[in-house]
């Protein structure tokens, strides 16, 4: 699917809402998720919907592929503008 926008640009779709879950992580500003780690909260949660939207089974998963796959993390950069993946650990917390 494709949106075309005001400017006659096209975007996918999914790209467009993983834009707006972005800017509405930004505004969350406290967590235990950044108070005990060097985490954001923004990163921190597009980390979960990252896990949601590749259909791992687990966040063990997430965080070992993450960290040994170079094109998963490559991915999560463009697509869901993650910095820094958090440990599983740091998700469960």
């Amino acid at each position: 699917m494709v949106r075309v926008s005001k400017e006659g640009s096209k975007r996918p779709i999914i790209a467009s809402l993983l834009k707006l879950a972005s800017k509405a992580f930004e505004r969350v500003t406290t967590g235990d998720c950044t108070q005990q780690n060097s985490y954001s909260a923004r990163d921190c949660l597009m980390s979960g919907l990252a896990i949601s939207f590749v259909k791992l089974p687990s966040m063990l998963q997430f965080d070992v592929l993450s960290h040994e796959e170079p094109t998963l993390m490559t991915n999560l950069r463009v697509l869901f503008d993650i910095e820094q993946a958090p440990s599983d650990s740091t998700l469960r917390w």
